[in-house]
């Protein structure tokens, strides 16, 4: 961790971290995780009403936008953890049934 910053560039290390719906999001600093936790009820919202509006249908977006609250959020690296299994490729994610999972399928 460096001095007097208190940031921890290695997340897998990183003290900073909190489980939302059986996802752990690690972060970098202190100041990271915490305008995570503050900004998070805005940004559930704000895609919510966003899809509401566009698609005429109610969609749990909790997990796609706590999932994009933290790609926002966290500039110094990627890692969450879902079933005890670390993900550092936010590519190798999929959203489906309002769950955040490791994608299996190729598409390409």
């Amino acid at each position: 961790m460096t001095r007097g910053a208190n940031v921890e560039y290695n997340l897998n290390v990183s003290p900073y971290k909190v489980t939302i719906n059986n996802v752990t999001f690690y972060f970098s600093s202190k100041s990271h995780l915490n305008k995570f936790l503050e900004t998070r009820s805005d940004e559930i919202n704000r895609i919510s009403e966003s899809l509401t509006k566009r698609f005429k249908i109610k969609i749990n977006t909790v997990n796609l936008a706590l999932l994009y609250a933290y790609i926002k959020i966290e500039t110094r690296g990627f890692l969450i953890e879902i079933n005890n299994e670390k993900i550092t490729d936010v590519t190798a994610l999929r959203v489906a049934s309002g769950k955040i999972k490791k994608d299996v399928t190729n598409y390409g």
